[in-house]
């Protein structure tokens, strides 16, 4: 990378020459009670689009104990308007370059555009150590560089340790920068394809990026009029934009993963979208979790190859996942209502972090796996986002929900799941419109009390519990009837059985089953019975209007 240097020592900005040569270096004194305790504030203007990739520092960790916040705003300042805020770890975020110069990389990056202002705040608090006088103040400046620094603490004449030098350097904070092309330039609807549209050319191949920031002054639509790829996204614009079609866009890159980043705003990709690498998705970046977070939207996706990788703590919304991998670290992926097989996902791999949801309204999915069976997992994932074992549970938790089930009649509707191989009246070949094979976890929205994940609650049912009535035997399983998720399969289950018994309703879902079930009683009169032996135990569950009451005497 060709550095070339700004320094602001003091917080007071001067030029460098073309090579990075400091023309001068200027100190100021003030109180010396802000040695303990300093806040410095840059406001800078790029004159070009550059792109933030990470931070340095130089101090003597001997003699300081540094504790360090940074933060970084685009103005004019407002809560949506907070672009990172860190707290680097001596040792654990930083690596030593010597010379006690520290460099942290972000984890993703921000573009800075050209003629917008930006505000670098830096909180520091010194341990102890004898540090320079220091000189407070706030100024604006451009940032010219292509590649380059900014202080925004710096070090003057120190009694006890003279002037900054290699030993006693000073507290330099770096904002690290690469050039970047490729920056929606219109504050309209336009052509991708639409040279004028463009600052730095129009991005089309793999790895280029398309920038889509501060051009617009209301919503506007972009249309990918003829086939377009592209290796990174970025959507900055409270007012949102509109990526649509007819022509097809291509997540492609030539090393490492693609990127869709949303730093602010509400943004609806709607062209026709394939993965063709692992692919991260961050809609507002970082540790920032806003009240106001951002959304994306991504209305065609299309059966992909790469991995879907959702960061951030906003939601993206998607009318399905039918790609090699899907992991939720964070924030929410929300599958858009649909109920045909058009909402279906299907993935190899699903991972869903502690802080992090996946919500199927009311769609299916499939984990067509290799290897060991996720389905444990997947039953605690599930458990985990309706809220934990027993009735009355909401489906507002981390892990696998369905908003569509939490704003039914409470228990009425709920998440199910089962081996395929292992279904009692046996596996599907296809299922909510996708083939299926024995090595897949089935995942639907459905009526509680559909054992077999059909769509609706019926003799076939029934004829499950039947078999497999055993109070107090452990029973982990929704396909054998736990429908509580309790772990046993016991008389909650039969009350919810016998609720929501109507073998005459709509199938929540379609799918077609092989294989014979084993001999039982007749159904009904089974319900009946297994309805007696409920009624006869030393509590009972009474409903009233559809809604769940347990009393015990």
């Amino acid at each position: 990378m060709n550095r070339l240097v700004w320094l602001a020592c003091a917080m007071v900005l001067l030029p460098v020459s073309a090579k990075g040569e400091v023309v001068d270096l200027l100190f100021r004194p003030i109180d010396t009670a802000l040695r303990a305790n300093l806040q410095r504030s840059i406001h800078f203007r790029p004159i070009r689009d550059i792109e933030l990739t990470g931070l340095g520092l130089i101090f003597d960790p001997d003699t300081t104990i540094l504790g360090l916040d940074l933060t970084l705003w685009q103005q004019p300042a407002a809560s949506d308007d907070l672009l990172g805020t860190l707290t680097p770890r001596l040792g654990f975020d930083f690596s030593d370059l010597g010379l006690n110069r520290y460099v942290f990389k972000f984890p993703e990056s921000l573009i800075l555009e050209q003629g917008r202002t930006y505000t670098y705040l830096a909180d520091t608090s010194f341990g102890h150590g004898e540090w320079p006088t220091q000189f407070a103040e706030t100024q604006q400046a451009p940032f010219m560089t292509i590649s380059g620094s900014l202080t925004v603490l710096g070090a003057g004449h120190s009694a006890t340790q003279g002037p900054p030098s290699a030993e006693h350097p000073p507290l330099l904070v770096e904002i690290v920068t690469d050039p970047v092309e490729s920056v929606w330039d219109a504050d309209g609807n336009g052509n991708w394809s639409s040279t004028e549209n463009w600052r730095g050319g129009t991005p089309n191949g793999s790895s280029t990026t398309a920038i889509f920031g501060g051009a617009i002054t209301q919503p506007r639509v972009v249309s990918v009029n003829v086939p377009m790829t592209v290796g990174r996204m970025d959507l900055n614009n409270a007012h949102g934009y509109t990526i649509a079609g007819p022509g097809s866009l291509t997540i492609a890159t030539t090393d490492g993963p693609a990127e869709i980043n949303v730093v602010k705003g509400n943004h609806t990709i709607g062209a026709s979208l394939t993965l063709s690498a692992d692919t991260i998705v961050t809609v507002a970046r970082r540790d920032i979790d806003p009240p106001n977070a951002g959304t994306l939207s991504l209305t065609g996706m299309a059966a992909s190859t790469g991995t879907l990788v959702k960061e951030g703590a906003g939601t993206l919304t998607i009318n399905n996942v039918r790609a090699s991998g899907l992991s939720v670290n964070w924030g929410a992926v929300t599958v858009a209502p649909n109920g045909t097989p058009a909402g279906t996902s299907v993935v190899r791999a699903l991972t869903i972090n502690e802080r992090a949801k996946l919500d199927l309204t009311d769609n299916g999915a499939v984990i067509d796996y290799t290897g060991a069976s996720p389905v444990a997992t997947i039953r605690q994932q599930i458990r985990n986002g309706r809220g934990g074992p027993g009735l009355g549970k909401t489906w507002n938790g981390q892990g696998i929900t369905s908003s569509a089930a939490a704003a039914a009649d409470p228990e009425s509707r709920s998440v199910a799941y089962a081996e395929n191989s292992s279904l009692p009246l046996g596996p599907y070949t296809s299922f909510r419109g996708q083939p299926v094979d024995g090595t897949a976890v089935l995942i639907t929205y459905t009526r509680t009390g559909d054992a077999n994940l059909d769509g609706v609650v019926n003799d076939n049912d029934v004829t499950i519990v039947g078999a497999t009535y055993l109070p107090g035997v452990p029973q982990p399983h929704w396909a054998l009837g736990d429908f509580d998720y309790d772990g046993f399969i016991d008389e909650d289950d039969v009350t919810l059985l016998g609720v929501f018994y109507d073998p005459s309703a709509v199938p929540e879902s379609q799918a077609l089953t092989v294989g014979t079930a084993t001999a039982v009683p007749e159904p009904a009169s089974l319900l009946m019975l297994l309805l007696a032996l409920t009624a006869a135990l030393p509590w009972s569950a009474k409903w009233t209007s559809g809604k769940a009451l347990r009393t015990r005497p």
